[in-house]
């Protein structure tokens, strides 16, 4: 057993013993940790027992909670907005179950699902405090850091892309496993530049630099252009709210600046020849049908056909099942009789149909609004931390929502952990009132 394997295996065994003798939230990261590590495709794993890691914690979680269910019982899911938009996209998940067109796929999915929500209602029970949302946080840059690893000791294959990466639903897609990381670098900015003003010790600054750098050659190297394009919108949506916000001082604008030029700089001596080639070929994709391997014809057989013909919807996968008859055989791949549509929101339009569509809109959009209602509470109260924080927070949703245009992620569990993520966040600061400095109720 390598090193790696047994350190897997004390730090489990650690956490379940925390989540049932100290506080649920050991078992919510170890949850957390685990989806990134997608243990059983690493090359550390041979040695262990074939355990079902994810579904065992899950249990260990909810057997803890019914222990200790008095000590979460004032986090009233009613509270936040997400609860109706999670519950009416599951009620919408079983009806469609009764046509889907590929049912064992269908309700593969609505099994997955069923159980995400339970982990995600969990899981707004248990962090209610900052410190606890700052260790979900951690965690989930801790995760990160080891796919961003594990993509540059793979590095590029013979086609300039990493593929075999990511965490356990990216299926080894590097672009789905780009899409999922990029969500996490207005996060790690945020604790950068919040390490840097707490004059933090040398040691966690330099950390939070090093994961930052990992994770952004990683990013480089998958060569993702959807990725980039979120990435860089979303960060500038983030850089140009935080430079123009009148709270901000002179010295503060100073060092964000410093920051960032020291981002591009580092960004810059990451991204090669290939990254550029790749980003070049964007425009040229827009002009063409046949980019990306006839990406917007799949958009338009989606909109067009396919929902003219199932306007109710076909279930889970159900594009794919269909796509021999619709999609033409030139476009067909020799290696598979399936395609996809290459785009969450097509996927959706196909999978949900019209009537159901807009509740996963609903799920999305909700989240903003509740932001805006707890960015202008936290304004209010002067605790800028924590409303950066939550800007950083927005600004990673705004980065996957960008890059999902190109991927096929309505399946995927970072969709519906960042309105968890939302509702976590909106319950501490704004409902319970917590603050970040001294994290004391007001």
């Amino acid at each position: 057993m390598s090193n790696f394997a047994l350190m897997f295996l004390l730090s489990y065994a650690l956490c379940i013993y925390g989540t049932f003798f100290k506080d649920i939230t050991w078992g919510i990261c170890l949850y957390m940790m685990q989806y990134w590590l997608n243990a059983q495709t690493r090359w550390w794993y041979g040695a262990l027992p074939d355990v079902r890691w994810s579904f065992t914690i899950s249990i260990c979680i909810l057997m803890a909670y019914i222990i200790k269910a008095g000590k979460y019982s004032n986090n009233r899911l009613s509270d936040v907005p997400q609860t109706k938009w999670f519950a009416l996209n599951l009620m919408a998940s079983i009806i469609i179950n009764s046509w889907a067109v590929w049912p064992e796929m269908h309700s593969k999915f609505l099994d997955a699902y069923i159980k995400l929500l339970i982990f995600i209602f969990l899981t707004y029970k248990t962090i209610d405090t900052p410190q606890k949302f700052d260790a979900v946080m951690l965690t989930n840059m801790a995760g990160g850091f080891y796919v961003a690893h594990e993509t540059r000791s793979k590095g590029r294959n013979q086609d300039g892309r990493v593929e075999g990466t990511g965490p356990v639903d990216a299926g080894g897609d590097g672009n789905n496993c780009a899409g999922s990381l990029i969500t996490l670098m207005p996060m790690i900015l945020y604790f950068v530049v919040k390490s840097h003003l707490e004059k933090a010790k040398l040691w966690k600054r330099l950390l939070l630099l090093l994961v930052l750098a990992f994770v952004g050659q990683s990013i480089v190297l998958i060569n993702s252009r959807g990725a980039f394009i979120g990435l860089v919108l979303s960060c500038t949506y983030m850089g140009s709210y935080v430079f123009f916000n009148k709270k901000v001082t002179m010295k503060q604008r100073a060092q964000l600046i410093g920051v960032v030029m020291l981002g591009i700089c580092a960004f810059l001596a990451l991204a090669d020849d290939t990254f550029w080639e790749r980003m070049n070929s964007i425009s040229e994709e827009s002009e063409s049908d046949t980019g990306g391997g006839g990406r917007k014809l799949f958009w338009k057989i989606a909109a067009n056909e396919v929902v003219r013909d199932y306007p109710m919807g076909v279930g889970g996968w159900g594009f794919a099942y269909l796509s021999p008859h619709y999609v033409p055989a030139e476009f067909m791949p020799r290696n598979a009789s399936m395609r996809a549509e290459h785009s969450l929101y097509f996927q959706t339009l196909v999978e949900r149909g019209y009537w159901a569509s807009p509740i996963v809109a609903g799920l999305i959009l909700c989240n903003f609004l509740f932001m805006r209602k707890i960015k202008k509470h936290l304004f209010k109260k002067g605790d800028f931390s924590a409303y950066f924080q939550g800007l950083a927070l927005e600004s990673g949703f705004i980065a996957f929502l960008i890059a999902a245009a190109f991927l096929n992620r309505l399946n995927c569990e970072i969709l519906y952990w960042q309105p968890m993520f939302f509702a976590c966040f909106g319950n501490i600061y704004l409902i319970k009132g917590y603050t970040k400095l001294g994290e004391k109720k007001k």
